[in-house]
């Protein structure tokens, strides 16, 4: 849902924000409109008539997070910087995205909001992993295209440096075994992605 007017936007951040906090701490079959409303400090009836229920207020919450991390990758794509550099920019904004607690916890009760109702599922996939693979995959055509990557699929060697990012971590963030990962670790874990997928993709 688009919401037009300066006081709208405003008046639905204020309803994002409670409802996160309140899906967050109870998830989605646990958090009461009543609660959510409350921690808003708004009406129910204001609530409703920006969200039509439940359903459609989460999806809304999980399309704003998502979209804070797509568009950290567009003002990236925007760069003309060189190739290594511009990987590494990347693979830290995939890192730091993806070990946020917030964000893990989001994408579980995904996933087991999604057999009941598919598009919270939908919703997650296109302002989140569809979007981002999207606009990696923009950057990593500007490179192509000077001659520095050799990549026939590109939609699939963005996924594929996704992957790689998260694989140090996403798995012990999903599953609550650490929450507390270093700004260190995970420019060590982006460094890493980054020299892999060279050695996949660069032209030498």
């Amino acid at each position: 849902m688009k919401f037009c007017t300066p006081r709208a936007q405003k008046k639905s951040r204020q309803i994002l924000d409670g409802a996160t906090c309140v899906f967050d701490a109870q998830g989605f079959e646990g958090a009461s409109v009543d609660v959510i409303a409350e921690t808003a400090d708004v009406s129910k009836a204001t609530l409703y008539k920006y969200f039509a229920n439940k359903q459609d207020l989460f999806s809304a919450c999980i399309e704003r997070q998502c979209e804070v991390y797509s568009e950290r990758m567009v003002t990236l794509s925007d760069v003309d910087g060189p190739l290594e550099d511009n990987l590494r920019i990347i693979a830290t904004i995939i890192g730091q995205t993806f070990t946020s607690p917030l964000l893990a916890n989001l994408f579980r009760l995904t996933i087991a909001e999604t057999a009941r109702f598919p598009e919270i599922g939908r919703a997650f996939y296109d302002t989140g992993p569809k979007s981002g693979t999207r606009l990696i995959a923009t950057i990593l055509k500007k490179h192509i295209d000077t001659g520095e990557l050799d990549i026939d699929d590109v939609t699939l060697a963005a996924r594929q440096f996704q992957s790689l990012v998260k694989a140090d971590f996403f798995d012990l963030a999903l599953f609550g075994i650490r929450n507390d990962f270093t700004a260190q670790e995970i420019e060590q874990s982006a460094e890493k992605a980054v020299q892999t997928f060279l050695r996949a993709y660069e032209v030498r």
